[in-house]
This record gives C-alpha cells, sequence and structure tokens, in this order.
C-alpha cells in the first residue's frame, strides 16, 4: 500500500475585490511509496504548501482526491498516523521544551504514561538536554526547528510531512537536520518535505517531484532525470597534431596541455562528437570521455529558465 496517494487534486483560490480565481494546483497527480524520502521542489507560490495544507487537513481541495495510508483525507483516521512540521512551527512562549512536547502529545491523543517515556527520548533523539527546560520564546531559528521536528514525530507517526525544514537554517543546522531526516527513514517511516535548498534535496532524497505553477513537470528518482541531462564533457587525448590542437580549442571551453597529454572541456554532447571526430581524423589517441552529469540545482534552473516545464 502507497503511504500517499494523489489523484487529480485542483485547487482554485479567489482573490481580490473582484474575486479572481486563481489555479494553485492543476490536476496533481502523485504517489509516495512506503519508507522513502520524497523531495517536493519548486519556486514560490508553485504550490507546494498548499498541497501540504490539504494532505494534513487544513485546506480543502476544489477536485480530485487523496489517501493516506490508505485512507481519504477526508477521513480523521488518515491524520492519526501522520506527523506534520510548518515552515514555521508555532509553540507557546512561556512553555519549556518538555512541557511543549507534553502539550504537542497530547494534542495527539497520547496518555501521560506514554508522554512521561516518549518525552525524554525526542530530547535526547534531538540532543537537546540542555534546552529541555528552557521557555521556547528564547530559542534561535535552529532550536525551533528542532523542536518542530520533535513534536511532529513524538506519538511515532509512519508519515511526517514536513514544510521547508531546513528554511533559514546555517550550514550546521542543515547537516543535523538532515541528519535526523534520514534516520527517520531508518526507522521505517516514510518522510514527504517541500525545500528550496535544491543540494539538500539531491543529498538525502530517493525521488523528486518538480511543480511549476501548479503542476508537475517531473517526478522519479533524481539519478534517472538527470542521467540524460549532460552539463558538460571532459576530454582527454594524447598524440594531437598541432592543427588538430588549434581546431578542438575552437570547440573547446576550456583547453589545457600537461605533459603531452590534451584536456578540454565542451558544452554537450553535439560538439562533443565534433571533437570526436577531429581526433580521431588527425590521428590522436583519445585517453578519456566523461560526460559531467548536471546537479538537480543546474536541472532546476534550466527548466525554469526555458519555460521548459512539461
Amino acid at each position: 500500500m502507497s503511504s500517499i496517494v494523489i489523484e487529480g487534486l485542483g485547487m482554485v483560490y479567489r482573490t481580490g475585490f473582484w474575486g479572481r480565481k486563481r489555479e494553485a494546483l492543476k490536476g496533481l497527480d502523485l504517489t509516495i511509496e512506503p519508507n522513502e524520502i520524497f523531495g517536493y521542489v519548486g519556486p514560490n507560490g508553485a504550490g507546494k504548501t498548499t498541497t501540504i495544507k490539504i494532505l494534513v487537513g487544513l485546506q480543502r481541495q476544489t477536485v480530485g482526491r487523496a489517501s493516506i495510508l490508505g485512507k481519504d483525507i477526508s477521513d480523521v483516521e488518515a491524520r492519526r498516523n501522520i506527523g506534520y512540521m510548518p515552515e514555521n512551527p508555532y509553540f507557546y512562549e512561556y512553555l519549556t521544551t518538555e512541557e511543549s512536547l507534553h502539550f504537542y502529545g497530547k494534542l495527539c491523543g497520547m496518555s501521560r504514561e506514554q508522554r512521561r517515556k516518549r518525552v525524554p527520548e525526542m530530547i535526547e533523539y534531538m540532543n537537546i538536554p540542555e534546552i529541555a527546560k528552557v521557555r521556547v520564546g528564547t530559542f534561535s531559528k535552529g532550536m525551533r526547528q528542532r523542536i518542530g521536528l520533535a513534536q511532529a514525530i513524538i506519538h511515532d507517526p509512519e508519515v511526517v510531512i514536513l514544510d521547508e525544514p531546513l528554511h533559514g537554517l546555517d550550514p550546521v543546522g542543515r547537516r543535523q537536520l538532515r541528519e535526523k531526516i534520514v534516520s527517520l527513514k531508518e526507522q521505517g517511516k516514510t518522510v514527504f518535505f517541500s525545500s528550496h535548498i535544491l543540494s539538500d534535496v539531491e543529498q538525502i532524497c530517493d525521488r523528486i517531484g518538480m511543480l511549476f505553477n501548479g503542476e508537475l513537470a517531473a517526478a522519479g528518482d533524481i539519478e534517472s532525470l538527470l542521467e540524460s541531462h549532460v552539463g558538460s564533457i571532459e576530454i582527454s587525448v594524447r598524440n594531437l597534431p598541432p592543427q588538430a590542437v588549434e581546431n578542438v580549442k575552437q570547440l573547446a571551453g576550456t583547453f589545457t596541455e600537461r605533459e603531452s597529454v590534451y584536456r578540454c572541456s565542451v558544452s554537450d554532447q553535439e560538439k562533443g562528437r565534433k571533437v570526436l571526430k577531429l581526433i580521431e581524423e588527425a590521428g590522436g589517441e583519445v585517453l578519456s570521455y566523461v560526460p559531467q552529469r548536471v546537479s538537480l540545482e543546474d536541472y532546476f534552473m534550466a527548466r525554469s529558465e526555458k519555460g521548459d516545464r512539461k
């Protein structure tokens, strides 16, 4: 059974004095499998937060349906086994860390005995014993994000939904939270999270979905999405005659020579084939021909700038 299934999900808002319609989501179809980390990426206003709010019951879709662990999201039971962390977790400023976690545990239906056992486990898991009895109102963004994740998983849910969990964190905080997200998968949980930080998504996600203007532009495992997109090609060659060297330089983006070995890079496969042909005709010896895969950020920017969103 899939952890999350979204079918034909659409959301229309009415904005302004005249109540003009704006489509935040347009026929979204998406499936999240058990025990995977799924990254949901897209520019501001693409519909990521709208999707998440619909899944956790904070908004109601205009059309379509979705289910969590086989139960329709309109069913209260569908939400009993999910954990949710919003982009900006809210806490009562006067409560301590321990009191906050007890509060959220009680909201999740946990008994006092369950909370007495689970709260210390969460404080240890998030490595925050020094702030267990400190009021939340004094905490930095990084500390609030840690407690936000702790409250999302206090009741040990199977599905964890996080909205921009890495937003606003420094490099150390981002790394620590990334490690916690990976550990959730190791515990057998399914993690669905949105993020603008594509380098982090590329590091920890099994699959991604890319959203533009409320429509799903791409979805799948990162390797499959990027393997056909070559950022550049690095070529090494020796025994290349002087005239051939000049011809190759005209096609290459970079060109260097060291110990009679020439190294060059070209921007695409078409130029790569032309360089190989020049080398072959000149009698040179190709030592290596290595396509350099683009990063997820490069892939995202290319689709965004060219308008190639389908």
